[in-house]
């Protein structure tokens, strides 16, 4: 039967049909076809994001072979590195093997691409400064069509920094960070041999910290050794020992205190203290003792009234009273001596002539003591005796000049 034959009697059988009937049918229909048509729209939105994002995907992996290929350089080439600005990517492609190259090694392969999808491209400035040598990539904003999508920067950076294998020589070790504008989408990179540019703290001591850290109250524990040359401000302070030129607190707990330049010398607050002690203006004894009772040999003690106690041959003991006298030390007369120590001067005269017999002692070049004998009728002996201090010197003089005998001496107290 012919096509129009079956059409016709189509019509004809709607014709048929009730008016509300027709109506309902036509409305139904234009309805499936504006879902059909909505579900059309939404699945190939859905395909355009998500081809957009396997091409983010593919310009971060793009850019983190540019990033290998940039820290390779650095590190062979180093301080060496020529600087300047350099667009696209031939310069780190092998001039000998490559067309178009212009580098002197290969660092990207000659099938590398000189672009990078939704928009992107490579312009490197790289510089050198005391011995830092850093390769500031942009890439750009991804854009589709004209129009700039920033939400796609974030996918392109993370594919960057996902490619995270470090590269090293025994001399040289580079970094890099890659980050976006979240604003404007824009897309940059540095890699370079300092650390500042590392992105985490590596945890076989490579990298050191270069700036403060704020632990946001929390805690460092199991800390083997802690090394600090300025000030250490904590509420507690626990260690098993501390190394420190000066420790300022208004509490300290320990059970001993080191001398850091000789361990020999501590001090224990429960124990045994071994040190010197210079410029003590007051030394507080706080338990007493008792005269008689055992201590320790060479000890310094106090009674209960505060007398000093000095421990004797293993018992305390009152500081005796008696002199501890020195020898006996003969002395010439008309002849200047300084002992040292406090003493005891004594000086005698027998005299051969009837008038003007005498002795004196002069202390520091002055009159001290004289024993004289000035009327006729009277030989004998005079003597004279003084104390000196232990910063004195001392003389002794005859008055008369002609004796019989004469003698002087002194003893140390």
């Amino acid at each position: 039967m012919p096509v129009h034959h079956r059409r016709s009697k189509a019509l004809r059988s709607l014709n048929s049909l009730p008016r509300a009937m027709r109506g309902y049918i036509l409305i139904a229909s234009l309805a499936a076809m504006a879902v059909l048509s909505t579900l059309g729209y939404v699945m190939v939105q859905d395909r355009m994001q998500e081809s957009r994002q396997e091409a983010a995907e593919l310009a971060g992996t793009m850019g983190a072979q540019f990033k290998q290929a940039l820290r390779a350089l650095i590190a062979r080439e180093g301080t060496g590195l020529p600087t300047g600005t350099f667009t696209g990517v031939n310069w780190l492609k092998d001039s000998g093997s490559c067309a178009g190259a212009t580098g002197s090694a290969r660092y990207l392969p000659c099938e590398f691409p000189a672009l990078l999808p939704l928009g992107l491209s490579y312009r490197t400035v790289v510089t050198s400064a005391a011995g830092v040598v850093t390769a500031t990539v942009t890439f750009g904003t991804p854009s589709v069509g004209g129009n700039t999508h920033p939400t796609l920067a974030g996918r392109v950076v993370s594919a960057i920094n996902g490619t995270s294998a470090d590269y090293s020589t025994p001399a040289t070790q580079t970094y890099y960070a890659a980050t976006n504008d979240v604003a404007t989408g824009a897309i940059s990179m540095v890699v370079s041999n300092s650390q500042e540019n590392l992105e985490f703290v590596k945890v076989d001591g490579t990298s050191t910290i270069t700036a403060d850290h704020d632990w946001n109250n929390f805690s460092i524990s199991n800390l083997r050794n802690l090394s600090v040359n300025g000030a250490v401000a904590a509420a507690t302070v626990s260690a098993t020992s501390i190394n420190a030129t000066s420790i300022n607190a208004e509490s300290v707990t320990t059970s001993r205190t080191i001398d850091r330049d000789n361990n020999g010398y501590y001090v224990d607050p429960n124990g045994i203290s071994v040190g010197n002690i210079q410029r003590l203006n007051q030394l507080q004894i706080l338990s007493s003792s008792v005269a008689g009772t055992s201590c320790l040999t060479g000890s310094i003690g106090r009674t209960s009234t505060g007398e000093p106690l000095s421990c004797v041959n293993g018992q305390w003991a009152k500081p005796s009273a008696s002199i501890d006298v020195g020898n006996k030390v003969s002395v010439s007369f008309n002849q200047n001596y300084c002992p040292g120590k406090s003493a005891v001067v004594y000086a005698e005269i027998r005299g051969d002539r009837r008038d003007s017999m005498g002795v004196q002692i002069d202390v520091n070049g002055s009159l001290d003591s004289r024993s004289r004998q000035d009327s006729e009728g009277w030989m004998g002996y005079h003597s004279v005796t003084t104390i000196i201090a232990a910063g004195d010197c001392f003389r002794v003089r005859y008055i008369t000049i002609a004796a019989s005998s004469k003698r002087a001496w002194y003893r140390t107290l």
